[in-house]
């Protein structure tokens, strides 16, 4: 599961959520790759040539992995 949350016009912010185990390293990868993924997608929606993807947070909810992807056009 994903959100998209627009920031201003040069600016959004993607939250993925991993619901399953997120026990090890491997789950927290797969969870950057699925925010990449989004936001290679998104990015190409708007006509963004150009855009830099930060993840500003990861963290575990109990079971739940969460990464907070924040993406920048150039």
């Amino acid at each position: 599961m994903y959100v998209i949350e627009d920031k201003d016009a040069n600016h959004y912010t993607i939250t993925v959520h991993q619901g399953t185990p997120s026990t090890g390293a491997e789950r927290v990868i797969d969870v950057k790759e699925a925010a990449s993924t989004v936001a290679t997608s998104e990015s190409h929606r708007r006509g963004w040539e150009k855009w830099q993807v930060n993840y500003i947070q990861e963290r575990n909810q109990g079971w739940m992995r969460v990464v907070v992807a924040e993406v920048k056009r150039e």
